[in-house]
């Protein structure tokens, strides 16, 4: 079976000819066959569609809780890198990875370079790490892409 590809059918849907262009235009920008185009923006229409019936305000009470609680983590362990700290943020990190599905391996990464070795480079990517999780934490309620449709 490795090796071998599965067969697409392929079939053809009308639209207008202005809507032909545009998906043409962004997949020759984006450098994407014009099928891919249509599925992402198929996608992202109903992920946005859906979202508007999935969320409600214990969603958002709880991203909130753990954007402050992991800031606070992140905070506590630039201030004093020590063994203790380490161990608390790792515990908060592996919260978030098992109850909100984040993915938090840029975290650990940031913070064993950043315990061994407390350099501007390193902070750096402390702060961005939390940054990314942060990110992520708004993505489940999909804020930034609400905020950019009103």
């Amino acid at each position: 079976m490795r090796g071998r590809k599965v067969p697409v059918k392929w079939t053809t849907i009308r639209v207008p000819a202005e809507v032909r262009d545009a998906i043409k235009f962004t997949a020759k920008r984006m450098h994407f066959p014009m099928w891919q185009i249509v599925y992402q923006a198929v996608s992202y229409y109903r992920t946005a569609y859906l979202s508007h019936f999935e969320k409600n305000a214990t969603d958002i009470g709880k991203v909130a809780w753990y954007i402050y609680k992991i800031s606070a983590s992140i905070g506590s362990f630039r201030e004093k890198p020590t063994k203790e700290n380490g161990e608390l943020l790792q515990k908060t990190a592996m919260q978030l990875a098992e109850r909100m599905d984040i993915n938090i391996d840029l975290l650990k990464t940031a913070a064993v370079k950043y315990y061994h070795q407390q350099t501007e480079e390193n902070r750096i990517l402390l702060n961005d790490a939390g940054k990314d999780i942060v990110a992520q934490l708004l993505a489940k309620l999909d804020i930034i892409e609400k905020k950019s449709q009103q």
